[in-house]
């Protein structure tokens, strides 16, 4: 079980979990979750005081959260891996399998599929040599 280790940034103060993929905190009596990518699953995203919080919690020496499969996306990534412009979540390309599915906003949804192919032929390369992916 996670001990919560408690974390002061000039006035909020919260008790930062790692839960799965996600820091867990609730800061003025709502619950946040901020993901690896840096992005508080609230309507704030990167400008919520959480995230601050998270990234004191992890300077100061916290406890990391597990790093998911390779390919596996729990959260958008912070720019498209193919052309790094902003990406926002599409939810219609989401799977159990891929995680949380995204749209480049210059590329589209064909970045995101450009990625998944990349992902596809390095998973190929690595288990070529012998890699479990």
């Amino acid at each position: 079980m996670n001990n919560p280790q408690t974390t002061t940034l000039s006035n909020p103060t919260a008790d930062v979990m790692v839960t799965g993929y996600f820091y867990a905190l609730a800061l003025d009596g709502h619950q946040h979750r901020v993901g690896i990518n840096g992005e508080c699953t609230c309507y704030l995203g990167r400008q919520c005081p959480a995230v601050a919080i998270v990234r004191e919690y992890l300077q100061r020496g916290g406890q990391r959260t597990e790093r998911p499969p390779f390919g596996f996306y729990p959260v958008i990534p912070a720019r498209c891996p193919v052309c790094k412009a902003e990406v926002c979540a599409d939810p219609s390309l989401s799977s159990r399998h891929r995680g949380m599915g995204w749209r480049c906003s210059l590329g589209g949804v064909s970045h995101y599929w450009t990625q998944r192919g990349r992902i596809t032929m390095k998973r190929r390369q690595l288990a070529e040599c012998g890699k479990v992916v």
